[in-house]
């Protein structure tokens, strides 16, 4: 028998916030809807990355995905070219694949750096036992996050420059208040279909107009104040655009 041995990974804990109410409201058919999500999950188009094919074949392949009932768990051998890169691409992709829901879905995470054994059904490791830790004691609003350590962890071949390539990354996360960075799954709703954005917005106002549970009230409250933050950065950078 091949020896068992661990590999280190990137790996995305995953959380569908509301998961218990929705197999409750929906139908068995509309909630393997949504798991089917999971394996189409995939990085970004072009038009979000820019001009250029960032994420090849070779590591989208490359990107593993295990469900377990409303938690899911992307991972990556870190030493694949744009790895870090492909999870959090690949992050955003599938929170907007969620948005598309009838009842928008949000996702609370969190991405670590860390050692992982997988096969087959099998799924064990520090680095996932981290991953959850810090999703669960961390997170606390529906948002991906990640510490600075694990952007800066990055492994680049010898052609790339380091700073270029932090630079790219920090495109698609953001510093927020805590100093925790946060995958930017807003900014994606100023570039894919206006309905959807729409969408989103109407279930947020929603949810503060209905919910007095000062605990989900804070978690809306949140991602009202994101949305706004990311209108008014996009509304700047129209104005500046026609100057």
């Amino acid at each position: 028998m091949e020896k068992a041995e661990y590999v280190e990974c990137y790996v995305a804990f995953l959380d569908m916030l509301g998961f218990k109410n929705l197999i409750n409201d929906s139908s068995c058919d509309e909630i393997a809807g949504i798991f089917a999500k999971f394996s189409n999950s995939k990085p970004l188009k072009e038009e979000y990355l820019g001009d250029r094919n960032i994420i090849s074949d070779n590591t989208a392949d490359a990107l593993k995905v295990k469900v377990m009932s409303d938690s899911i768990c992307f991972y990556i051998d870190v030493n694949i070219t744009n790895a870090l890169l492909c999870i959090i691409l690949s992050c955003i992709y599938f929170q907007y694949e969620l948005y598309q829901n009838n009842i928008p879905i949000f996702l609370r995470g969190a991405i670590v750096r860390g050692h992982l054994y997988a096969n087959k059904d099998i799924i064990f490791g520090p680095g996932l036992t981290q991953a959850y830790l810090l999703e669960e004691n961390n997170t606390k609003y529906p948002r991906i996050i990640l510490t600075n350590e694990t952007l800066q962890s990055v492994k680049i071949r010898k052609e790339y420059n380091l700073d270029d390539h932090l630079s790219m990354l920090r495109r698609f996360v953001f510093r927020d208040d805590d100093a925790f960075y946060v995958v930017d799954c807003i900014r994606i709703l100023f570039i894919g279909d206006q309905t959807i954005h729409e969408k989103v917005e109407k279930r947020i106002e929603h949810m503060l107009d209905t919910t007095v549970d000062s605990s989900i009230r804070e978690k809306y409250l949140y991602l009202e104040k994101k949305l706004n933050l990311a209108m008014q950065r996009v509304k700047i950078q129209l104005e500046q655009r026609k100057e």
